[in-house]
Parts: structure tokens; C-alpha cells; sequence
């Protein structure tokens, strides 16, 4: 890599792991930081830049844009002439104008940190699926967290998430009929807490309960079809795979039917630095767009649902 200068506006808890990974990865990798706060920055790779005193983006060979969403497409359209695309975090923007203003501007160098698309459990899920699934039901919970870092409803900090998920991997966004989104438990900054959002397909629903009061983290999947089961553990790194035996036996007088279980630890690299490893690629093979079209339906889903 000739370049290995990098840009991170934004040096909260996502700016600060995109740069660790990022620095691992990209050994001689030099970071220029924007941030509102004054940083203690004692590694000399690390400098700390106002914004305005960047004259031409092209110097960097990647950008990171992890402040708050209600900024993304502030600092995407000023970073319009950089002709290569730009790491934004999810959720790329948080209202129906903007989403509307970013389709017109044609642009889709962007590659959204939708960071659970790149978690290996969801691949080894696909791999034990024998048919197609009829039912997902998934849970994403959180404890409440501090009021200075919420900008978004529920449904764009959490659902988004495994509602990216969904779309990459399992549903196709033609597929759905008909979607629906129940907000409750507004907070003191008129931000909704908790949130239900259903799927239909001709062959499928979809429901993803998200919360942000919850006493610890939950993050699980299950997903259903005629031939298996399968339940996704994303804390514990873990998926369990159950399958009915075909042959029913006699048993104490009961009718009984034995059941058939595997469970697979995930020992792949976490989906942070795998997230980092696909920007890179991209970088390097100057690909102009990530997932575009993830992009553009999981907000719009959410816009629509709302």
C-alpha cells in the first residue's frame, strides 16, 4: 500500500475501533483525526486536524465518518470530490429528506458499517439451512444507555442492524409484501426505546424486537423452517442447529420423537475487523459501491414502517 494515510472524523467508541483495527491491520497506516473534543493523542501516528484544513481528501487512502448520524451526509456531500468510498456508519442518515437528498446525488460510494452483515455465524447458519425459512424471530436488547449518545429511535440504533442481516442473507427486498413497525416507550429526548418491527413474505415472517432498557445484552436469532431450527447465539458466538429424527417410537405409553442437535462455536476473526479487512479490499480495488441496495432498503423499510 503507497498510501496509508487514513482519515476518522469522529473519535468516539466506533472511531476509536475502526483506528485500533485499521492500525493493526495496516501496520505503517498514519491517522488524521476530527473530532469536537480535544484528544490526548500520545501515539505519534495519530494527529488530531480541524476539518477545514483539509484542502483535497484524495491524500487519504481511506476515510472513516463515525460522528453522529445526524452529521453523516453533512460530511459525505463535503467530501464529494474523494474518489474512492467512504466507510459511513449506520445508520447513513436519519430522516426521510435526507435519504431522499442522498439518492439524488447519485453517489454510492459508500460502504455503510452495517457490522453484523460481516459476522460468520449468519454464514454457517446459511449452510445448515435445507429449505427455506417460514419464520424469524430475532432479539436485540441493550441497558440503557447515556442520553448524550442517543440521536436515533431504537430502530435505528438496533433493528438496523439485524435488519440488514435479513436482507443480505436471507429475504429478498422484492419478496416483502407487506411491513410493519411498532414504536413504545418514548425517553425524556422524544427518542422511542422499544420497537417491533414484522416482515411478510408469501413464505416468511419476519419479527425484530429491539430495546434499549434491558438489565443486560441479547442479541439471539431463531430461525425456523419444515426441516430444522436454528438458534444464533451473538454473544456467546454460538449456533444450534435441531432437527426432528423421522421415526416416531413407543415410550412409557408415549408416543415420542427424538430430536437430533449440533452446536457450532464460531472461532472466526469478530465482525469488526472483518467489517475493516472488506473496506480495505475495497479501497484497494477502488470498488465504487458496498451493498448499495442494503443500504437503501433497510432505510427505507424503516422510513416507510414508521
Amino acid at each position: 500500500m503507497t498510501n496509508n494515510r487514513f482519515l476518522i472524523i469522529g473519535y468516539g467508541n466506533m472511531g476509536k475501533l475502526h483506528t485500533q483495527i485499521l492500525a493493526s491491520l495496516v501496520p505503517d497506516a498514519t491517522f488524521d483525526i476530527v473530532d469536537k473534543k480535544v484528544l490526548n493523542l500520545k501515539n505519534n501516528v495519530y494527529r488530531q486536524i480541524n476539518f477545514e484544513d483539509i484542502k483535497d481528501p484524495n491524500i487519504y487512502f481511506g476515510i472513516i465518518i463515525s460522528t453522529h448520524s445526524n452529521t453523516h451526509l453533512e460530511y459525505f456531500k463535503k467530501l464529494n470530490s474523494f474518489r474512492n468510498i467512504i466507510f459511513v456508519e449506520k445508520p447513513f442518515v436519519n430522516n426521510v429528506t435526507e435519504l431522499i437528498n442522498f439518492k439524488e446525488m447519485g453517489k454510492k460510494n459508500v460502504f455503510c458499517g452495517f457490522i453484523e452483515t460481516h459476522n460468520n455465524l449468519f454464514e454457517l447458519a446459511r449452510e445448515n439451512l435445507t429449505s427455506k425459512p417460514f419464520f424469524i424471530q430475532i432479539e436485540r436488547i441493550s441497558p440503557p444507555i447515556n442520553s448524550s449518545r442517543l440521536v436515533d429511535d431504537v430502530s435505528f440504533d438496533l433493528t438496523v442492524h439485524d435488519l440488514s442481516v435479513v436482507l443480505e442473507k436471507f429475504i429478498e427486498y422484492a419478496d416483502i409484501t407487506s411491513t410493519k413497525s411498532r414504536m413504545n416507550m418514548k425517553n425524556k429526548q422524544g427518542l422511542y426505546e422499544m420497537n417491533n418491527l414484522l416482515l411478510e413474505t408469501k413464505n416468511c415472517i419476519t419479527s425484530i424486537s429491539s430495546s434499549r432498557l434491558g438489565q443486560k445484552k441479547i442479541r439471539k436469532w431463531k430461525i425456523f423452517t419444515k426441516n430444522e431450527q436454528i438458534n444464533i447465539d451473538l454473544i456467546k458466538k454460538e449456533l444450534t442447529v435441531t432437527m426432528k429424527n423421522k421415526k416416531i417410537k413407543l415410550q412409557n405409553n408415549q408416543l415420542t420423537q427424538d430430536f437430533n442437535e449440533k452446536t457450532i462455536i464460531d472461532s472466526e476473526i469478530n465482525p469488526a475487523e472483518q467489517q475493516m479487512k472488506e473496506y480495505l479490499k475495497s479501497l484497494a480495488s477502488n470498488k465504487m459501491h458496498f451493498n448499495y441496495e442494503t443500504l437503501i432498503y433497510s432505510h427505507e423499510i424503516l422510513f416507510r414502517s414508521e
